[in-house]
């Protein structure tokens, strides 16, 4: 299994082939209300459509229409993994634990944090009372911990808690630095229940944005150079409290240097494409875990993902917030067809659309499922072999590839993938089978 484990990541170190897309997904992760998110999301990505880079785009066969019924599509089975034989939005401002007395009784979790020696894992819990705000308190904590440095690159923030923190550190001589997007950052915090950022830039904390049209979609912070805190989850009421996220911090001081060198290149203003690609000094072996980091634009995290999904040997699962990127939906279905045990859960708002690769995997045969959460699936995830997991802030689609400052983290352990893959049965577990003909077609 190690073997395998180090084939696959030292494998991942080689450059890709830029797989350009025929998809753009524009939407910023918190922002929109959901009659707004659902009266432009067509629009959207029709738009995106005709911008899209056209140059080598991979098609996946033509498959026949289902006749009469569909394929049946059962709940995958996470039991041995062995072959068979064959930007995001905000759906309005939340108070902590608000909206429990509207949801629904879920499956049980098991614990969503565990902490060997250099890593810990969380997961959101919208249903449970009480959870987003014991993440928060992790991060507060952490913060409270910092003794020289903490720099942040992170797409959006509205928590009074975390700017407390941030502004207790600064007057006690840390040194704070948070880069944001211009418009989801710095623009929106003009908005009712917003201000933080300017609560700290009075306190005298720096606060960068970007200036592209591209999105600064980070959501990494590095304590004292020695930790980093990274995932799917803005610094916000709606993505703590709310939305489906994970959170993985690792004690790793190798691996805080991979992300400090890009947070560097951010604070000199190479954003976007004008960022410098050191993909090939972006990996670390920690305790035996490798662990490797691909930054987008410049180190095209989205092809790189691709190349790793198509050297799974077993099993691939995915749950995603915005799935619009063919190519790697293609390899992923390529794969089942060799007899990989391939399922994935999609959040349900952003697989109405035409562009979702949902209708894709669902024409095929493939077991997925529509999200239940009556807010949002915002994870950006992929498990491989009940061993490799690649997470962090890029949405499956050409502004991660192409356009959007992204971090895509990738870790090679059993113990963390089979967190990821409770997260996934739990999600599964209230999710939705589209129906035919209802949900979707094959035409």
């Amino acid at each position: 299994m190690f073997l395998h484990m180090l084939r696959v990541m030292m494998g991942i170190l080689v450059l890709a082939g830029l797989l350009s897309a025929c998809q753009t997904v524009t939407f910023g992760d918190d922002q929109l209300t959901l009659d707004e998110m659902q009266g432009t999301a067509e629009a959207v990505f029709a738009e995106a459509a005709v911008t899209a880079d056209a140059e080598e785009v991979i098609v996946a066969p033509e498959l026949p229409a289902l006749v009469e019924t569909p394929t049946p599509i059962v709940p995958p089975s996470l039991e041995g993994d062995a072959p068979t034989d064959a930007s995001d939005i905000v759906l309005g401002e939340l108070e902590p634990t608000a909206t429990q007395s509207v949801l629904l009784e879920t499956v049980a979790p098991t614990p969503t944090a565990a902490v060997p020696p250099f890593w810990e894992v969380y997961f959101t819990e919208p249903r449970r009372p009480g959870a987003g705000d014991e993440i928060v308190g992790r991060l507060v904590s952490l913060i409270h911990g910092a003794q020289t440095s903490i720099h942040v690159a992170a797409f959006e923030f509205n928590l009074d808690a975390v700017a407390e923190a941030l502004i207790a550190a600064h007057v006690r001589g840390v040194e704070v630095i948070w880069i944001t997007d211009n418009e989801y950052g710095l623009l929106a915090d003009q908005n009712p229940g917003r201000g933080q950022f300017a609560r700290l830039q009075a306190a005298g904390i720096r606060v960068i944005p970007d200036t592209r049209a591209g999105l600064m979609h980070n959501k990494f912070w590095i304590f004292d150079q020695r930790t980093v805190w990274t995932g799917s989850m803005n610094v916000t009421v709606n993505d703590t409290q709310a939305n489906n996220n994970n959170v993985i911090v690792l004690h790793a001081p190798e691996v805080a240097a991979i992300y400090e060198r890009e947070f560097q290149e951010m604070l000199a203003g190479q954003f976007g494409p004008r960022s410098p690609s050191s993909v090939a000094e972006q990996w670390a072996i920690v305790e035996g875990v490798p662990v490797q980091v691909f930054f987008g634009p410049e180190d095209n995290p989205i092809s790189e993902l691709a190349r790793l999904v198509d050297a799974a040997q077993q099993s691939i699962h995915f749950m995603a917030f915005s799935f619009t990127y063919e190519p790697l939906g293609f390899i992923m279905r390529a794969n089942a067809e060799l007899g990989l045990n391939v399922a994935g859960i999609f959040e349900a708002l952003g697989s109405k659309t035409s562009y979702s690769e949902m209708r894709s995997f669902l024409c095929a045969g493939l077991p997925v499922a529509t999200d239940g959460n009556p807010r949002l699936l915002h994870h950006k995830v992929v498990v491989l072999d009940s061993l490799i997991v690649a997470t962090g802030s890029s949405n499956f689609s050409a502004n991660a590839q192409q356009s959007n400052d992204e971090n895509l983290l990738v870790i090679a352990s059993p113990e963390i993938a089979r967190l990821y893959l409770e997260e996934f049965e739990r999600r599964w577990a209230e999710g939705r089978t589209p129906e035919f003909g209802t949900d979707y077609s094959c035409d």
